[in-house]
């Protein structure tokens, strides 16, 4: 989920330099094209060099993608705190505490809500949140994936894959 929140922030100030480097072009432009070319040659070029700039400026709002950066940024927050409060409750259920259970349990939903708002981000990069669940048996407990892995929980990856 970070990777993809820098990657769209990224697309959104790429826009933004493209924009600028195109209005600097229009501005170096302006008089030499005035003063050698006819007039309307000199309206019609950099009018379509505003037009371009204004456009490239405008694409990430008028697509949502600078909707979805903030949207995603703001999640990466909410993942942050919570995979942190998931890591103590591990440690809390590793070391036998029964109290964490209904504690670890809220987490997960916490968790798994954040995974569910990030899936409906419109050309969200994941494909499906890990789904969790609190184990029990054979010596240990802890937070485990809900489709079938070996092992300990190891963190999400959130790059898509």
């Amino acid at each position: 989920m970070p990777r993809e929140a820098v990657r769209l922030l990224q697309l959104v100030q790429l826009h933004n330099v493209v924009a600028a480097a195109i209005i600097f072009t229009t501005g170096l432009l302006a008089w030499p094209l005035i003063s050698h070319a006819s007039p309307l040659t000199a309206q019609v070029i950099l009018s379509v060099l505003a037009g371009i700039s204004a456009l490239a400026i405008a694409v990430p709002y008028v697509t949502g993608l600078s909707d979805r950066t903030e949207e995603k940024i703001k999640l990466c927050g909410s993942y942050a705190t919570i995979y942190g409060e998931l890591l103590r409750a591990q440690q809390g259920l590793d070391n036998g505490s029964a109290a964490h259970r209904t504690h670890t349990a809220e987490l997960i939903r916490q968790y798994e809500n954040v995974m569910a708002r990030n899936d409906a981000l419109p050309l969200s990069g994941r494909r499906g949140a890990v789904r969790l669940r609190v184990t029990e048996g054979q010596g240990s407990r802890g937070i485990a994936p809900r489709r079938p892995a070996p092992g300990r929980l190891e963190p999400p990856r959130f790059d898509g894959g």
